[in-house]
């Protein structure tokens, strides 16, 4: 059985594919969030974000598709409320994102 969002296979598990009737998301943050559930929790790099949003366009990506991929990863954060479905991106320093369900994130403790 394939998902009629994104064609995976639903084999396993449904990893975060209700996140995608979350309404008035541009097409943009759409594809960005369909990358992330397609990795189903494993690291995607910043490079498979931007050509997921992208594509393989003849003038490539632009100058600033970087700050273009924070952008979107804060309004999927913040305004389009996936924190409110139970799920996270988590940022990993120097490589990509991951999408993760909140019970699965390890607080930071401040060891004193």
């Amino acid at each position: 059985m394939k998902c009629a969002h994104c064609e995976s296979e639903l084999n396993d598990s449904k990893f975060g594919h209700e996140l995608l009737s979350i309404k008035g998301m541009s097409p943009s943050r759409t594809a960005v969030l369909r990358a992330l559930i397609k990795a189903k929790g494993t690291v995607i790099s910043n490079e498979q974000l931007v050509l997921a949003i992208y594509g393989l366009r003849k003038c490539g990506s632009p100058l600033w598709a970087d700050k273009t991929l924070a952008q979107h990863i804060f309004f999927l954060r913040h305004y389009h409320g996936i924190k409110n479905k139970g799920y996270a991106v988590i940022n990993v320093r120097g490589f990509g994102y991951r999408l993760t369900r909140i019970d699965n994130v390890v607080p930071f403790c401040k060891a004193a």
